[in-house]
Order: structure tokens, then sequence, then C-alpha cells
């Protein structure tokens, strides 16, 4: 797409994606944020850090993995959030607007042409289109970028010697850390001192009760256990949090949110903070609660009956999402619902800042090939986000009824449609 501020992207298709060439929020009915990396901005090297720490931890201690692991110093700079480990050969990957191989690496070494060749052919990853599969796991959040400095490690260590098995105890050591609010070493950190790995976010509460005001209904829709979302959104946002939304929905379980039929559960926070979540399904949903859990057909009906309720029968909701994850808040988002989406990219400030570069060293920009053309996630975005934005906080600095538009500066993105060979048709 044309990305402004980089007169060297090239595009090989026109961007589709959402209003086109405008997007205005004061013409939502519904507005629903993601929670982490969307709501809650959280200070990257810290939580990376973390992230990094807590599952070379689990790996030592509960797959029995060296101890020499516990040595590792990790570099928040090295991987770039979007990058595609090869499973099977323990690489990890850079992919071209059509999925093809850019960039590789075998643990700290890079693989020639040649080598990549050899590998992958000159065409697309074969099954790939942005999720994981058998053989492909893609970085697709800030979360999960720490794997890939992980997996170069344990690959110049020795020890990806079984692809599937490494790749599984990787997966696990996550899923470990953040299933249970309980469980886990993450969690624990949190609770700690939550403000180390969080930003306070006064303007962003100014905004939502500036949406409410203009008559936009709020809901946040987070993968995150309530206990978490309670914490965070305190810390971030201040204790009365709920009340800048008129519906929370957490542990959604996104993607799976969008297709299965799962039920929604009452959750209610009691007075030292922790949730209790009913043990009976939600027959209905109500403005102002909390939920667990939960699908999408569901929630669209409640918003529908409020419509109805406000405006009238027959009118169509206009919905817009904003989140961070490449798959669940985007690309499915966008492909499943038609809803419009604002995708939280923080690598969108590299674009009108030079200062700001995200990219490394190794992989060059999140945006654009070495030779300036689409990276395979700047093609998803072009096809499935209405507006691209570098945080929420941004977003906080305009009025509610601004008009966001394609020549947009200050970290802001928007795709158009009517884009051909990275210029703007008229």
């Amino acid at each position: 797409c044309c990305v402004a501020g980089m007169s060297s992207a090239q595009v090989s298709a026109p961007c589709n994606g959402g209003n086109g060439r405008s997007f205005r929020f004061h013409e939502m009915d519904w507005v629903g944020l993601d929670l982490d990396h969307t709501l809650i901005q959280y200070k990257l090297e810290a939580v990376e850090s973390l992230v990094f720490e807590v599952s070379v931890k689990f790996l030592v201690h509960r797959r029995d993995y060296p101890r020499k692991l516990l040595d590792l110093s990790f570099d928040c700079a090295f991987a770039l959030k979007g990058l595609v480990i090869d499973k099977s050969q323990g690489n990890l990957l850079k992919l071209d607007a059509e999925a093809k191989v850019e960039r590789a690496m075998h643990g700290f070494r890079v693989l020639t042409r040649e080598e990549i060749t050899h590998l992958y052919g000159n065409k697309k990853l074969e099954g790939f289109w942005g999720a994981s599969t058998q053989r492909f796991f893609p970085l697709t959040s800030y979360f999960e970028r720490p794997m890939g400095f992980l997996v170069c490690s344990l690959v110049d260590m020795g020890l990806y010697n079984d692809g599937d098995s490494v790749t599984r105890d990787l997966l696990d050591s996550l899923y470990s850390n953040f299933s249970s609010w309980d469980g886990g070493s993450y969690f624990p950190a949190l609770r700690e001192d939550p403000l180390k790995y969080v930003h306070k976010l006064p303007a962003v509460r100014k905004w939502l009760l500036n949406l409410r005001k203009k008559g936009i209904h709020t809901f946040l829709l987070s993968n995150s256990l309530a206990d978490y979302v309670n914490l965070l959104c305190n810390a971030s946002l201040g204790e009365d949090w709920t009340s800048l939304f008129d519906v929370v929905i957490v542990h959604a379980r996104k993607p799976t949110f969008f297709d299965k039929n799962e039920p929604f559960y009452s959750v209610t926070f009691s007075e030292n903070g922790q949730s209790v979540v009913s043990s009976t399904p939600a027959t209905s949903l109500s403005m102002g609660h909390v939920y667990s859990g939960g699908n999408v057909d569901f929630l669209v009906r409640f918003f529908e009956s409020v419509r109805a309720v406000e405006h009238g029968a027959g009118h169509r909701v206009e919905i817009c999402y904003c989140g961070d994850h490449l798959v669940s808040d985007i690309l499915v988002v966008r492909e499943m619902m038609q809803w419009h989406v604002v995708a939280i990219v923080e690598e969108v400030s590299e674009l009108h800042d030079p200062k700001e570069d995200k990219g490394t060293q190794m992989w060059g920009s999140f945006f654009v090939t070495e030779h300036g053309f689409p990276s395979f996630w700047q093609r998803i975005l072009a096809e499935h986000a209405t507006l691209c934005v570098s945080s929420v906080s941004n977003l906080a600095a305009y009025p509610v009824d601004h008009v966001f538009e394609s020549h947009e500066g200050a970290a802001l993105w928007l795709p158009v449609s009517g884009l051909q060979n990275g210029r703007q048709t008229e």
C-alpha cells in the first residue's frame, strides 16, 4: 500500500480496506477495543524481557532444558514482529507480499539466497495465509516476538533437534504463563508492580469518555483473564475503568469467538478486586456489565437491540474494532465480520519519524522488503485495515468527529482504495 513517508514502497495490488479514503469515529454506533497492546500500552522492553525470562524458566524447570539457558541475555531489538518460525527447520523467516521468503536466519546465521531458494523455492509458503499452520508459526504480537530470539538461541546451542517438540515446548511456555491467574511467573510480576510494565493513559480515558458523550457506545473485547484486565485497567485508566465501557468481554478466545457458539458468563469483581464468574450462562447481555467467553453472533444481536431501542429497527449497526493482533484482531475481524478495523501497529511511527524506526539491522522495516516492496504484513494491513495507527494514545489526540484521511501525519496511516504501484489514483 502507499505508505506516507516511504516513497520507496511499491504496491502489487490496490488496497480495499474499510471505507477507502476517509474514516470517521462519530459515524460508528459501537467502537470496540482489544486490551493488550491496544487499550493498554506496554513498556515494550520491560514486558518482552519478562516474557523471555518466564519462558526460559519454564523450559528449564518444567521441560528439563539445560540450565545454561538461564544465562542467555535477551536482545529486545533482535526480532521483528511478523517474522515466521519454520518449525521443521528452526529457521526464522521474513516474507514479502506474496508470502515468499525474503530473508531467513538459522540460529544467528543469515541464510544465503541460494540456501533460501533450496529450502523454499521461489514461491509462496505452502498453506500459509497469516495464521499458524502445522509447519509455520508467525510472531503476530509483541508477546510472541521474544520467541524469535529464543528459537535462534536454541538452534545455536544445539538444542533444536526435534522441531515439533521444541516449538510445542515454546508454545506451552506461553500458555502456562498466560492461562492461569494463580500459575506461572508472568502474572505475579505484573501484580507486584503493574506500572513497571504499563503506562498510565489519561488521554485515552478522556477519549473514551468523549466517544460516549457523542453517543457512541464502547466495548472491550479481550482474550485476557478478568483479573488481569482489572489489574491493568486499574493501573492505566483508574479504578472506575468499567464506567468507560458499555459492555466488557474478557477471556473471549479470539479468533474462535467469531465462529463458535460459546455462552457468555457474567463477571463481577469483589472488594479486593478478584473476579467472580457466574456458573450459569447468561441468557442476555446488559449495558454496564462484564462478561466472560461468549460469541460474536450473540454480541451483535445485543448491539442491534440497543440500536433498535435508540434509533428504531431496520438500520445497519456500524461497528469499529481496534486491535493489534495481526490475525485475530485484524485479518479475521475484517474477513469474517466486515467490521471497520483500526489496526494498532506501533511500527507506523517509523513512517513519519526515522528516529522511531522499529526495524532491526538484520530484518529491516516491518513494512517493506530490502528492495522497497511491500512485506507480507503490509499487504495484510492494506487489504484489511480501515485505519492504521501507532497507538490509541495517538487517536486520542484527535477530536471524535475528526475525519481521518490518507494524508494525515503524526503517526497515522490510512490505507486507501485506488492505489497502484505506490501512487494514489484519483
